[in-house]
């Protein structure tokens, strides 16, 4: 402070100017000590409005001040002021002490993480702790960490470019799959989008894409570094700042080498036959109507042939489905040589092939390939030490005379096929119109027969059996009839045959097997004992998977007991496979079911063959009778069957008989039982029990 006192006596007016000038700086001080006490009242607020916590501490850790913004950070902690915190802060306290030097330490608190700044405070020996909440911070780190480890392993290629589409990055994955470095990459346009060409499909697409809708993805082909060329799955994103303006993309590919593969094996089994490798129906009829089509635009004709091998079913019987399968595969081969690279041959299933001659001048060219075939297959085939003779009846039909769409002109080469084979099979046969009305026929019965099931056109009509020791009646046989709606009744022999070939007469065979065994466990119920029911079993039906399992429903079913049914076979279906038929018979015969070989006389006739199969009956076929007593012949054959069968201790049944000469000799000579219009025609099941009444009276 200035000194205001004077040697000399002041005047007055020097004495009013030392008083002025000392109530100027006494203002100015108080104005300056106002200013000062100000700016610390300032600063002792600043620790208590601060937002972030703030403490001191002793170096033992002791709580000497907290703010308020680090009163739930002890809270957490389970401390207040003056208690203590934690144990895991005194190692970080006493190290910051000790080097003089301000420490960071990262701790928990509740659900938020925070930094503290450890600072010492001059020569006090307590330290100033400055807190900062990086909960936040921590996970947008993490975030980052995991996107970085995530390009790093990622199995994926990925590929970072700028707004120029020049690439910045690319990860591990992008060098693993091209096989190129990321030194090799970076600074250029990616190869994976060809962005140097500037006019290419693919690029004009991608750009649009990115450009209106900031993404794109697609399948396709890049070459990698050793030139091999290879699909994959590519994903590009636009990413934009917060502007809006695009600042970088980023790609991302995987290979799909084996996805493809997988997809072509798919389509490749969705389109060829399994076996032999030939186009199966769907690619055929496919290929036959492009076929088709490119015939009209050129004015050209083409060819069908439909193929079907002739007793191949005796090949599967008799040796076993895997020889039948190498003789498809043997025939699959023989028919692509004889053929051109522009024909198709396809394998329809079975055996059933079919062939598609493209641009035949006329029928003679078909004709040509078919004799061709026919040689080809008429050459023995050896398979697995057995020598085949692979026969094939052949179809032919021709564009556009026999038909302008795939339907048609299948239907026609089919007709022509059966055709053939009534010609005497391994032959060949055109299509004409008198064969398109037969199958035109066949495919209306064919119709009606899957109707006749629905509507309940089939009925059953039975014939007594008659023994001829006592003439009693001693069971009847159930004969299937069709009451076609229009039609009337339908013989049997002009639809058992097409339900054979269709497969229909699986349904029909268990309808009749059903339908029989509940009207004979109903006659049965009635007092009617003696009518045990004869069912005719087809091939088709004795060979089916699940024979026994069918017919043991139907007897639990309809609570018929299983003596009560017979099942007549014919001798050519259980000579078809003498092992399995053997062994079907014999689970037959076990389950009580009885057994005709109906037909006898007119196929293999053997006693050694008897002898293997579990047979109660056998049936003399009625063309042996026709004659009888008059024609020595037949005589000789009916004694011989009666005497072989007596041997056996088999029962036998002479069906046919109409006349008393005929019964008489199968009385005299010991036959079992008859049956025939002597004594009653096939009756419904109403007018037949009405006649078994009259007859018992």
């Amino acid at each position: 402070m200035p000194s205001i006192s004077s040697s000399k006596k002041d005047s007055p007016i020097e004495t009013l100017q030392n008083r002025e000038l000392l109530a100027q700086f006494l203002k100015k001080e108080i104005q300056d000590h106002e200013q000062t006490k100000e700016k610390l009242s300032i600063l002792a607020q600043f620790p208590e409005e601060n937002p972030t916590p703030i403490l001191r501490v002793t170096p033992q850790g002791q709580i000497l001040y907290a703010n308020p913004a680090a009163i739930p950070l002890l809270t957490a902690w389970d401390c207040h002021e003056s208690s203590f915190l934690p144990p895991l802060w005194l190692e970080t306290l006493q190290t910051c002490l000790e080097e003089s030097e301000c420490q960071y330490l990262e701790v928990q608190a509740g659900q938020r993480l925070y930094s503290f700044l450890i600072s010492p405070f001059g020569n006090t020996q307590t330290l100033y702790l400055n807190g900062q909440d990086i909960t936040e911070r921590k996970k947008y780190e993490d975030q980052l960490l995991l996107l970085a480890s995530v390009f790093e392993h990622s199995g994926e290629g990925i590929i970072i470019a700028n707004h120029k589409m020049i690439v910045q990055r690319v990860n591990p994955g992008y060098e693993e799959i091209t096989g190129y470095l990321e030194e090799e990459v970076t600074g250029k346009p990616p190869r994976l989008f060809e962005m140097g060409k500037k006019d290419t499909p693919l690029v004009l697409e991608l750009r649009q894409s990115l450009s209106q809708e900031g993404a794109w993805q697609g399948e396709v082909w890049i070459q990698r570094k050793n030139g091999e060329a290879f699909p994959i799955r590519l994903s590009i994103r636009a990413i934009r700042n917060s502007k809006d303006v695009i600042t970088h993309y980023i790609g991302s590919f995987h290979d799909i080498t084996e996805i493809k593969r997988t997809e072509f094996k798919m389509e490749y089994q969705a389109y060829h036959d399994a076996l032999t490798g030939l186009p199966n129906r769907l690619l055929f009829n496919d290929r036959l109507e492009k076929s088709l089509q490119s015939a009209q635009r050129h004015q050209q004709k083409l060819a069908v042939l439909f193929l079907d091998l002739d007793n191949f079913k005796d090949v599967n019987d008799s040796l076993g489905h895997q020889v039948g399968d190498l003789l498809l595969k043997s025939v699959s081969q023989k028919l692509l040589q004889c053929c051109r690279e522009e024909d198709t041959v396809a394998r329809l299933g079975g055996d059933e092939f079919v062939i598609i001659l493209n641009k035949v001048q006329d029928h003679r060219d078909p004709i040509k390939v078919a004799n061709r075939i026919l040689q080809s297959l008429s050459q023995k085939i050896r398979l697995e030490n057995h020598e085949i003779y692979a026969g094939v009846s052949i179809g032919i039909s021709l564009f556009p005379e026999d038909g302008s769409d795939v339907d048609t002109l299948m239907r026609s080469a089919d007709a022509a096929m059966y055709n053939a084979k009534k010609q005497g099979k391994n032959n060949y046969s055109l299509f004409t119109q008198a064969m398109g009305t037969k199958a035109l026929k066949r495919l209306a019965m064919e119709y009606a027969l899957h109707q006749a099931l629905e509507k309940n056109e089939f009925t059953l009509h039975y014939q007594p059996k008659i023994e001829t020791q006592t003439g009693k009646i001693v069971g009847t046989e159930a004969l299937l009839r069709w009451n076609h709606s229009e039609k009337g009744l339908i013989p049997p022999a002009d639809f058992i045959p097409l339900a054979e070939d269709t497969g229909l007469i699986i349904p029909i065979g268990q309808w009749v097997l059903r339908t029989a065994c509940e009207q004979t466990k109903a006659w049965l119920d009635a007092g009617y004992s003696n009518l045990p029911v004869a069912v005719n079993l087809s091939a088709v039906q004795f060979q089916s998977e699940n024979l026994l399992q069918s017919i043991q429903n139907i007897l639990q079913e309809t609570g018929l007991p299983a003596h009560y049914l017979n099942l007549e076979i014919t001798e050519n279906t259980v000579m078809a496979n003498v092992k399995d038929s053997s062994q079907v018979l014999a689970k037959l015969s076990e389950m009580g079911v009885t057994i005709s070989l109906d037909d006898f006389g007119t196929g293999y006739s053997s006693l050694s063959y008897l002898k293997k199969f579990s047979i109660d009956t056998l049936k003399i076929d009625r063309s042996f009778l026709e004659d009888l007593p008059d024609n020595a012949e037949d005589v000789a054959i009916a004694k011989a069957i009666l005497s072989m069968a007596g041997s056996l201790k088999i029962r036998v049944v002479a069906e046919g008989v109409e006349r008393e000469e005929q019964m008489q000799f199968m009385t005299d000579n010991h036959c079992d039982e008859v049956q025939g219009f002597l004594f009653s025609k096939p009756l419904p099941a109403e007018d037949f029990i009405s006649w078994v009444q009259a007859r018992e009276g």
